[in-house]
């Protein structure tokens, strides 16, 4: 059942920030190696934002734009010390905090990513959506190092940041459940239920948890 989630969801932070150098990674990541004239759109884009580097070392846009697409190669090193650069213009910006954290991920570095994204919604100003990305992913990377009540708390804190999205709740139930607060993973499916009608794996979760909790799933609000 929560397999369906974790993909979905996994799809989701993976991540919306990187999603559209993720598609053309390959073609990044020849322009990259061979040093070849950019030909397409996606590779003028890395050759912009190398130029714009190269012209202005403190071009905050640029950093992050080639930081992106060196991230989006494979080249995590490089990405990284982008984005260091990025925080540094911009410390108050949780954004290059958050790439960091989805680099980290990408290359395989739980604990890193963890800590990059600690920082980034330590931050005190920033885009709603951004740190509710940023929580979310905190949370999945806590699920996947078995710290459920640390993953929950992330997850409640990305519904915080509005709006209301129903992966967040799903993955907030699961974490619920795997922290063996089952009372609290059985009242957050019924909180989704109306805004996702007719979803089989909350109605699934509802009468396995309800059957465990003695609740009747067909009256829910009891």
């Amino acid at each position: 059942m929560f397999a369906r989630w974790s993909d979905r969801a996994a799809g989701v932070a993976a991540s919306l920030l990187l999603i559209a150098v993720l598609v053309a990674g390959v073609a990044l990541a020849y322009v990259i190696t061979t040093e070849r004239d950019a030909t397409t759109a996606v590779e003028a884009a890395y050759a912009e934002a190398l130029s714009r580097v190269e012209a202005d070392p403190e071009d905050y846009e640029a950093r992050v734009g080639l930081a992106k697409a060196l991230g989006a190669s494979g080249q995590y090193g490089k990405a990284l010390n982008q984005l260091e650069i990025a925080a540094e213009l911009r410390p108050d910006d949780p954004e290059p905090l958050m790439l960091m954290g989805v680099v980290y991920r990408m290359s395989g570095s739980p604990e890193k990513a963890i800590e990059a994204h600690e920082r980034a919604v330590d931050l005190t100003e920033g885009m709603g959506d951004v740190y509710l990305e940023a929580y979310f992913e905190l949370g999945e990377l806590f699920m996947e190092a078995e710290r459920y009540e640390d993953a929950a708390n992330a997850f409640e804190q990305a519904l915080a940041q509005g709006p209301e999205l129903v992966y967040v709740a799903l993955s907030l139930a699961d974490a619920y459940e795997q922290s063996g607060d089952l009372e609290a993973a059985y009242e957050e499916y019924v909180r989704i239920l109306p805004t996702s009608p007719g979803n089989p794996d909350v109605e699934e979760a509802l009468e396995r948890l309800g059957g465990i909790l003695g609740v009747d799933a067909d009256d829910p609000d009891q």
